[in-house]
């Protein structure tokens, strides 16, 4: 037996471990530019859901951040789609007119971007949004990967914790102060 585990493991290597990074690093948009990551937590134990809004600019400061609770047992398709209107909301609110939304829902993001037609469950938030997107100057809507998109994951799960809603602006959440720390550092790295 023991002859056999050693041949085993002399024909199975442990695999080895990928060199590239746990997360990749925080992109700033183009001079100019804003950009606002989006994402939706939904918490089936409490009947509610959070979204999470991170608005930064070409340099990486903070324009914004906002974690909103909604009361409603959402599925986690129309919680994306609602973070990305929320967004979307926040952004004008804040009057920026150049920005690029990144979610890690392809769904919504392919509902946006390449018109493929949305599952019917958020059909009518998809039309909303993009009735609000004509006020914008110019605007894109990216997907990203859910590491790529941290700051934004960690105020969605926030807001399950708050009553409505927190919003900051050109100020760091507690929450995401580590991450955003991580994102600029990286990107200042990268620039080099």
């Amino acid at each position: 037996m023991e002859e056999y585990v050693k041949e085993f493991r002399h024909e199975n290597p442990p695999p080895c471990k990928s060199s590239r990074p746990s997360t990749p690093p925080w992109k700033p948009p183009k001079q100019g530019w804003y950009k606002a990551n989006v994402d939706g937590a939904v918490c089936k134990e409490r009947g509610c859901c959070g979204i999470g809004v991170v608005i930064r600019n070409a340099e990486g400061q903070l324009m914004g951040a906002l974690s909103k609770r909604l009361a409603l047992p959402l599925k986690a398709l129309e919680t994306e789609a609602m973070a990305m209107q929320v967004g979307i909301h926040f952004a004008w609110d804040l009057g920026l007119k150049d920005v690029v939304f990144k979610s890690d829902s392809l769904t919504v993001i392919s509902a946006l971007s390449s018109g493929t037609p949305p599952p019917w469950s958020i059909q009518k938030v998809i039309e909303g949004i993009k009735q609000d997107l004509k006020c914008f100057n110019t605007w894109s809507a990216v997907h990203v990967r859910r590491r790529g998109n941290m700051a934004a994951h960690l105020m969605a799960k926030n807001a399950i914790t708050v009553l409505d809603s927190l919003v900051w602006v050109e100020d760091i959440p507690p929450v995401i102060a580590m991450q955003v720390s991580k994102d600029v550092s990286s990107m200042n790295a990268v620039s080099f």
